[in-house]
């Protein structure tokens, strides 16, 4: 594995003053200087530096860093939560934490620290983006969230970055497939990257490329497992009934697919027919309890009968599912309204605009 986007401290942070200043910088040039080449040399720098000054961000940063490429996992995660109490403000201190939690398999905190270091904003270094991203979508891949998957990976599309990791994470989760890339078996292979390439050029709006290799998907591959689903998220925006089509059929495919029940549910919903949605949604949570969209839609569904109270507590789950989903809250926020609730509905609707100003 390539480390070039490990080296981003020098111009990130800016060293403050020091009373031993000669020391102190002439261990910060020795260890700015080895950063690439030497890991572990670095990280003694650093330390010896931070005897000097416990308060240089930087250096705890640096210190991070090497540690990380020395596969010292534990130790990096403490040198950059040292950090990120220094520079809360840095979003590559985060993310860098995230990447580290995840090492240590300590998903649950990973994810929320990726997530705090994209909103925060990360360093203009493309290599180091893709392996946020592609990290954070692995993490929503292993709880087989695969529609967060797909929104972690579509800003790489935006990039241009069609790396062959970002492809079969495309893929993986644009099929919906219980395995992480590097899991995926020889035999599915081609199917995956077929999938990921037309996931991937949906994404970054090449529609062209996205439709004809969405045509040789369903040539080689119509009845393999989330092949229509792909297809039909593609329709959706500009004929919502051939997709309802091809939703359909990836259900007499794949009966259990829930996402499929939940976009006929969606679709329901938007013309008007609430009870056919109620019914899908249903089925869907019946079958996957901790999908957030599930509730949202089973909320929706009751929002459109009026049930507010009904609806309360499906927005609810839905939060505690997705807290960082603003539209969630922004339906929380017209549901309290409804029930009469003007606190409740006012700490949603702030909730809603800071949700919506970080993304």
């Amino acid at each position: 594995m390539q480390f070039a986007w490990l080296a981003l401290a020098v111009s990130l942070f800016q060293r403050p003053g020091v009373t031993t200043q000669s020391t102190f910088d002439d261990l910060v040039r020795q260890a700015t200087a080895v950063l690439d080449t030497d890991p572990q040399k670095a990280a003694d720098l650093c330390r010896q530096a931070l005897a000097l000054n416990p308060a240089w961000a930087e250096g705890w940063f640096d210190l991070g860093a090497s540690l990380y490429k020395l596969s010292r996992y534990p130790e990096a995660q403490k040198a950059f939560q040292q950090a990120a109490q220094l520079a809360p403000q840095k979003g590559a201190v985060w993310a860098f934490l995230g990447l580290a939690e995840h090492q240590l398999h300590d998903d649950t905190p990973a994810l929320s620290h990726l997530r705090k270091g994209e909103s925060l904003g990360l360093p203009d270094n493309r290599g180091f983006v893709s392996v946020v991203h592609n990290c954070a979508a692995a993490i929503y891949i292993q709880s087989k969230d695969y529609s967060s998957a797909i929104e972690q990976l579509q800003p790489l599309a935006l990039l241009g970055d069609d790396s062959p990791q970002t492809i079969e994470a495309f893929g993986v989760a644009a099929l919906g497939l219980p395995y992480l890339p590097p899991d995926i078996p020889a035999a599915k292979r081609p199917l995956v990257e077929l999938a990921g390439r037309a996931a991937w050029a949906i994404s970054a709006d090449k529609d062209r490329d996205a439709t004809q290799l969405l045509q040789q998907l369903l040539a080689q591959y119509s009845n393999e497992p989330g092949v229509h689903y792909l297809n039909a998220m593609h329709l959706l925006a500009h004929d919502p009934e051939a997709a309802r089509s091809e939703f359909q059929k990836e259900l007499q495919i794949s009966p259990d697919h829930v996402a499929a029940r939940l976009q006929i549910a969606i679709l329901d919903i938007r013309a008007g027919d609430p009870a056919a949605a109620v019914t899908l949604a249903r089925e869907a949570l019946r079958l996957q309890p901790d999908n957030a969209l599930g509730h949202a839609a089973l909320a929706r569904a009751y929002m459109q009968q009026n049930d507010y109270p009904k609806a309360l507590p499906e927005l609810q789950a839905a939060a505690r599912i997705a807290p960082l989903n603003p539209q969630i809250h922004l339906y929380l926020e017209q549901v309290y309204r409804r029930l009469g609730k003007p606190a409740e509905a006012q700490k949603e609707k702030e909730e809603f605009l800071r949700l919506r100003g970080d993304q």
